[in-house]
């Protein structure tokens, strides 16, 4: 599994990677709390990237965060099974900036 900052459309988010997260749990953990939701209801999954350079079985899932701070995901298949450690990443807050300016 991994996960990278990454922005869709104007949004701030994370982008998820892993095998077999279409009925997979991503849970989330920010200073505010935590929260659990299915990958198919969070947002964006991409079961057949093109051109990502990912691994065959290996998709991306786009997931909405909160800016500021550490944010920590895990990933549980439907089995039950987890990731041993949860990822870590920085969500930095950013100003909004116009395109184009």
């Amino acid at each position: 599994m991994d996960a990278i900052r990454r922005p869709r459309d104007i949004q701030d988010g994370v982008e998820v990677r892993g095998d077999n997260l279409k009925d997979s749990t991503v849970s989330v953990t920010w200073s505010g709390g935590t929260k659990e939701t299915v990958v198919a209801a969070v947002g964006w999954l991409d079961e057949d990237p093109i051109g990502e350079g990912l691994p065959v079985g290996m998709a991306p899932a786009w997931c909405r965060s909160t800016a500021g701070g550490w944010v920590q995901f895990g990933v549980k298949v439907p089995s039950g099974l987890g990731t041993t450690e949860p990822l870590h990443v920085r969500i930095a807050a950013q100003a909004n900036v116009t395109p184009g300016a």
